[in-house]
């Protein structure tokens, strides 16, 4: 059982890196995705065609299983509870899987608290904790937080919030945030060819790709558009989750008790299809309530030209300027409403749109790559 690993640059002796995540694949190795998905995908792929070595995603299962995902990575399912309780088990039998050569990599947080191997690495994907949470649980998640970045040799955060979080720690997490990495999510630039436009659309077109999760804020969106509705504001939204996450019929049923169903059109999309809807549309808006970090939806809307209405929750603010390529509001229906009527003016929709343009590169994943590249091998 290995408990940690040697301290010389990964470069120089790992023969094998294990991405330890919760749920890449579903807890019977079936296909899912979201963010967190495409994250552990992007990497593994760094891993394999970049560093040249194999890699492993390790994740719980409602059993023992092996498969490969789309990309041929070996996925592998460990038994154990899926809930928290399950976590020192997964940790436990994570350790008892490596073997020399291997380094891992914590994907998913904390999940393998408290048998976590020193020395690893963390991508940490931002403060998932910060919803309607009990005191309590707040607080033991934080504490297995800390232990997650003790143990850790490096810690890549996908936003600032979580590094700022570790400084309001005690002096050793301190030291810690000093060391975290920032590195902000990307998108194929060249799978999202768009052109410079002179004015929005009439109606104006709102896109909400976001999977229909309470805390991705879809009933949050659907009151906003109440509000547009009632500011006589000619709109059209389009909600669009992600594969595996459809709640269609119930935006469908929420969209005709607020009487704004003629606005509200809903559709599935998977990683790729989703481009098409940011063409299509004029504005994003991104209405957060927690349990967010630079989201690629933002990413994606400002690289393909999109204006973001967006809320002042994770790491949100790391990607949208006031004024500049969007709006952060709080996550109240009014806020986001007045901040979407203001692009009445297109003269200010089309700074903005240009504005996010000029934001393409920053957000590319070949410059993702090498950030994560230059992590991997320190």
């Amino acid at each position: 059982m290995i408990k940690e690993l040697p301290s010389e640059p990964w470069a120089e002796w790992v023969k094998r890196i294990i991405l330890h995540v919760p749920d890449y694949l579903s807890y019977v190795g079936e296909p899912t995705s979201g963010g967190r998905q495409r994250k552990v995908r992007d990497i593994a792929r760094i891993i394999r065609e970049r560093m040249q070595i194999p890699c492993v995603i390790l994740q719980k299962g409602v059993s023992d299983w092996k498969t490969k995902d789309a990309d041929g990575t070996p996925v592998i399912g460990l038994n154990a509870g899926l809930r928290v309780s399950g976590d020192p088990e997964f940790g436990w039998r994570t350790r008892s899987f490596l073997r020399p050569g291997d380094a891992i990599i914590y994907m998913g947080g904390e999940d393998a608290w408290p048998f976590f191997v020193k020395g690893a690495k963390a991508y940490h994907v931002g403060v998932w904790w910060d919803g309607p949470n009990s005191s309590m649980a707040k607080w033991a998640t934080g504490i297995r937080t800390q232990a997650l970045f003790q143990a850790c040799r490096s810690i890549a955060c996908c936003d600032t919030n979580v590094i700022n979080w570790l400084r309001t720690r005690d002096r050793k997490h301190q030291d810690s945030a000093n060391e975290a990495v920032y590195i902000p999510n990307c998108v194929d630039l060249s799978s999202l060819n768009v052109s410079e436009r002179m004015r929005p659309s009439t109606p104006l077109k709102i896109v909400f790709a976001r999977r229909f999760e309470m805390k991705r804020g879809p009933f949050l969106m659907l009151d906003t558009a109440r509000k547009l509705a009632d500011a006589s504001f000619e709109f059209e939204l389009l909600m669009s989750s992600a594969e595996g996450h459809d709640g269609s019929d119930t935006i469908r049923d929420e969209a005709r008790k607020r009487g704004i169903e003629r606005h509200v059109k809903t559709a599935v999309n998977n990683l790729n299809s989703v481009y098409s809807v940011y063409r299509d549309a004029d504005v994003s808006v991104v209405p957060t309530l927690w349990s967010e970090g630079t989201s690629y939806t933002a990413v994606e809307s400002i690289a393909a030209g999109l204006p973001v209405v967006t809320t002042t929750v994770g790491g949100l603010p790391n990607l949208v300027v006031p004024g500049f390529n969007g709006y952060v509001c709080p996550p109240q229906p009014a806020s986001i409403a007045e901040a979407i009527l203001r692009y009445r003016d297109h003269t200010l929709w089309q700074r903005h749109h240009r504005n996010c343009l000029s934001m393409r590169e920053a957000f590319s994943v070949e410059a993702w790559r090498d950030r994560v590249m230059d992590w991997l091998a320190s």
